[in-house]
């Protein structure tokens, strides 16, 4: 079964790196990413690169269960219906840009479907239960913020592909489901063009959907511990540590410029990654930094439990510190200022 599993994630990950490809050609043509003010490339790249990953797992993924006839959680069908909508909004996002109200209303009815969709797998004892509903309507908006950070996060080169790859190749051990295996090796095949110098961006096509992915992951962990007799919150929480590089990052971002009293859905320039950037660091280190801060994070709960998972907590605020202090030192600002300001 594992060499199988092996034989399948080589596959995948092979799909994935010619679909790309293909990809690359179309949107030369048609979806270029042209540098701005807040970019944090120089020249015009080809965007739109998830819809060659995230058709590589689909397909791979449909294969993989028609042959061992196994379509048991989490449903491959599920997880299409879930990704498809992310991926359409996203592509016409690229394609033409939408409003941002728009966009945000298609995300929240995927995560309300999704949550239905969690709760329904894992049954809780009494549905009567008023405090369920509370936790199905966070849920909504966690999963909602999860697709937009993720979304928010993807402006350099390897970053968000290379970290979560790390993560759902964690996802895929503890929850003993291949499907995260085969979307880790999709995404493989992925990082090699997006790896700097990129020669395309996965584009909200891409990181749409995984931010969806990642979210289902995460709920597929927390969902039990809330709706079984006995809670096993405190034992399963700590695997979620795998996402703090990259949702830290956009949460510590999203949280300082809404006090600041900026336009949160607005395009910026004011992330960890983006400013160290600025400060003198380039893509390459900064996206192993955070692929490897991530391995760290994700061996640290698998090893030590909630121990790990505080250790993995107090060594993000310490890369927190550190990098504030370098980006203060480089007096690189928070904020860009844009022409409008000047």
């Amino acid at each position: 079964m594992a060499m199988l599993l092996a034989l399948a994630c080589a596959a995948t990950c092979l799909l994935s790196l010619a679909l790309v490809r293909l990809v690359i050609g179309y949107s030369r043509r048609t979806m270029l990413d042209v540098p701005c003010e807040r970019s944090s490339h120089s020249r015009p790249t080809p965007t739109g690169g998830g819809a060659g990953f995230v058709a590589a797992f689909f397909l791979s993924g449909f294969v993989w269960a028609f042959l061992l006839d196994d379509f048991s959680k989490p449903s491959l069908y599920w997880l299409l219906g879930l990704s498809l909508p992310l991926c359409i909004v996203g592509f016409l996002d690229d394609r033409k840009g939408l409003p941002a109200l728009l966009r945000l209303l298609a995300h929240l009815l995927v995560s309300a479907a999704g949550v239905a969709w969690l709760m329904f797998l894992n049954p809780p004892p009494d549905l009567a239960q008023p405090w369920l509903f509370l936790v199905a309507g966070f849920a909504v908006i966690a999963v909602t913020g999860v697709i937009n950070i993720t979304n928010f996060m993807d402006g350099m080169d390897g970053l968000v592909a290379g970290s979560l790859a790390v993560a759902f190749s964690f996802f895929g051990w503890w929850l003993a489901e291949s499907m995260w295996w085969l979307l880790t090796s999709a995404l493989l095949g992925f990082l090699f063009w997006n790896w700097s110098p990129a020669k395309i961006f996965m584009g909200d096509v891409g990181s749409t959907a995984l931010g969806g992915l990642a979210a289902v992951a995460g709920l597929r962990v927390l969902l039990p511990s809330f709706t079984a007799e006995t809670s096993t919150l405190a034992r399963d929480w700590p695997f979620l540590a795998v996402f703090l590089p990259v949702l830290g990052d956009g949460v510590y971002t999203l949280t300082r410029r809404a006090l600041k009293g900026e336009n949160i859905l607005k395009a910026h320039h004011s992330h960890i990654y983006q400013r160290l950037m600025r400060s003198g660091l380039g893509h390459s280190p900064i996206a192993a930094s955070y692929i490897a801060f991530t391995l760290v994070l994700g061996l640290l709960a698998s090893f030590f439990h909630i121990w790990g998972a505080c250790a993995g907590l107090a060594l993000f605020l310490a890369a927190l510190l550190w990098s504030e202090r370098r980006i203060q030192r480089a007096g690189v600002p928070f904020r860009v200022p844009s022409r409008k300001d000047t």
